[in-house]
């Protein structure tokens, strides 16, 4: 007897690890999945379809099964325990197999299950979703109620559930991007200019940057004068200054700024240095440029130090390609 309730604790063990998983499954699928595998895969496309737009009976049968599955692996394990140690205080054998069982059930029937359906979503779908499209069947007369109480109260629930499942990945975006330009649907350069720009999301600082050795500075005490032949030398719009120590960027000097600074450099032409970690993203760095005055950043590592540069030009080109720096755009064209 006791080892029939154990091989049954675990076959329900089993079976509540299924319903968890497969809710994360069915929950983590965008619209736009579910609608391929409907196109895609003719021979599952009415339980698809049924979860795309009736989800609120594939979920009841899911959380009440795995309620009911549960309860039964609870009950059953107290009574192995109280079985197993009859000699000992009922109520201390049954606190401490809800106890252990709860852990193992929480473990090995939810967490686990969840982390590893939400890695494969789309995988593990089309594995579960007819198994329970049948259980549904079967217990629909039972969940027939629930369903109406539901239909009731939780309507705007399901709507909301439904809303939600139609927002997109970017990676979701950018399979979708790219197979129509697979397709011909767009132009070469349109798909790798929206590839590029969800590219973005994923991109820090320090991967785009150029390396503070490759960046040309001034020191400001020392030669502030040579501000303009420096600009002029490397042909760049902007420079980075420092007052006696290269490695703690001050400020930024613009070409443009000096265009009427006659002879004499003024140093408040100097603007304020916008520094950024490492590790921030490109895309949050886009946002600020285009929140602020400034399109360039110096990234600086934990300790203050100077280890890079980046600039709007640097972001643009992850997009579009090279970008040709304005003031050397207007040398190459003179020349």
């Amino acid at each position: 007897m006791n080892l029939l309730l154990g091989a049954l604790i675990v076959i329900f063990l089993f079976f509540s690890a299924f319903f968890s998983g497969s809710e994360t499954a069915l929950t983590s699928l965008s619209k736009h999945r579910i609608k391929k595998i409907i196109a895609i895969r003719k021979s599952f496309r009415e339980v698809f379809y049924r979860w795309l737009y009736y989800p609120q009976d594939m979920l009841t049968t899911i959380l009440v099964g795995n309620t009911l599955v549960n309860i039964t692996i609870s009950t059953m394990a107290t009574v192995l325990a109280v079985s197993l140690f009859s000699s000992h205080k009922r109520w201390v054998v049954e606190t401490g197999a809800w106890i252990f069982i709860t852990g193992i059930v929480l473990v090995f029937g939810e967490v686990m299950p969840k982390i590893f359906t939400r890695s494969r979503p789309e995988r593990i779908s089309i594995k579960v979703i007819r198994p329970l499209a049948v259980i549904n069947k079967m217990f629909y007369p039972v969940m027939k109620p629930i369903l109406f109480m539901l239909d009731i109260f939780t309507k705007s629930d399901f709507s909301t559930s439904v809303s939600r499942a139609s927002l997109f990945s970017v990676d979701e975006i950018k399979g979708a991007v790219t197979d129509a330009g697979r397709r011909g649907l767009m132009e070469k350069d349109t798909t790798q200019m929206l590839e590029g720009a969800l590219k973005l999301t994923k991109i820090k600082a320090r991967e785009i940057m150029v390396p503070a050795t490759k960046i040309e500075t001034v020191d400001i005490d020392i030669s502030p004068g040579n501000i303009i032949d420096k600009l002029l030398e490397t042909g760049h719009s902007r420079v980075p200054v420092y007052s006696g120590d290269r490695n703690k960027i001050t400020g930024i000097v613009l070409l443009k700024d000096l265009a009427g600074a006659g002879v004499d450099f003024d140093m408040e032409l100097i603007r304020p240095a916008y520094h950024v970690p490492p590790d921030k993203s490109v895309i949050e760095l886009l946002s600020d440029f285009q929140k602020g005055s400034t399109h360039c950043a110096v990234v600086t590592d934990s300790k203050g130090m100077f280890t890079g540069f980046i600039t709007l030009e640097d972001i643009l080109e992850e997009v579009v390609g090279e970008v040709v720096d304005e003031y050397e755009h207007k040398h190459r064209c003179n020349i």
